[in-house]
């Protein structure tokens, strides 16, 4: 594999997904692996599917690095002390994108997020993590985008207060969960511009509210799906929506 990575004289981009836990061992080392010098000067993308001391290392050598997926720990393993795992305080790169998801250690997260405080625009975070490291959020400071996945831990009003410190956001993707509390939509940023509720359940009268509610005068596009509600509730929506209240 490494041989035919040092053919792909014009790779950016790589993406390595291992799902069974048998190759676990493997893919915290592939990247390493994979990865040579002529490829790692120029990789402005990568998506890895665990956190490991060899990944971590291979974060040192790609200067040109600006979008980044971890996927976390190994499942097969006991989730180690998040200070226990420490990014390398050298990062070369200044992201634009992020992802972290569940079982990523919050000293990893703000380890390599602390390289990029002023070029980081979009940011995908698990509900805990967000919530556990909602005081540096704040600090950055070109966040626009911010996309959370629901169905990775607890939802409740704190992960609605955590999403609002950082006021620059504009776009906000929230999808897998059925909301026990759909009313705290309504508490959502002024400043939102795009919201997008995907595969979650939410009834018509939070949406109506949150179309017509003067507390979010910016809101200019909202994506959601109306398929379990009645043809009245689409319209009495659909209208609030036309007329832009």
């Amino acid at each position: 594999m490494q041989e035919l990575m040092s053919r792909c004289t014009r790779a950016t981009s790589l993406r390595i997904d291992f799902d069974d836990v048998e190759t676990s061992t493997m893919s915290e080392t592939a990247a390493l692996k994979l990865v040579t010098p002529e490829c790692a000067g120029r990789l402005r993308e990568l998506e890895i599917p665990y956190v490991s001391s060899d990944n971590l290392l291979l974060l040192t050598q790609l200067p040109a690095l600006r979008c980044l997926a971890l996927h976390g720990t190994n499942r097969s393993e006991p989730l180690p002390d998040s200070e226990q795992w420490r990014s390398p305080t050298a990062l070369p790169f200044h992201l634009t994108s992020l992802k972290v998801t569940d079982r990523v250690p919050s000293s990893v997260y703000r380890g390599i997020a602390s390289t990029s405080l002023a070029s980081l625009l979009h940011l995908t975070i698990s509900p805990e993590l967000l919530v556990n490291e909602q005081a540096f959020l704040p600090k950055l400071t070109s966040l626009t985008s911010l996309e959370i996945d629901l169905d990775m831990g607890r939802v409740d009003a704190s992960i609605f207060n955590a999403i609002n410190l950082r006021t620059s956001v504009r776009t906000l993707r929230l999808y897998n969960d059925m909301l026990q509390r759909p009313d705290i939509l309504l508490g959502l940023s002024q400043n939102l511009v795009f919201l997008e509720l995907e595969s979650m359940e939410y009834d018509s009268m939070t949406i109506y509210k949150l179309v017509t509610s003067a507390l979010h005068p910016n809101l200019r596009m909202l994506s959601l799906s109306m398929k379990e509600w009645s043809r009245l509730e689409r319209a009495v929506v659909e209208e609030a929506s036309y007329k832009g209240y």
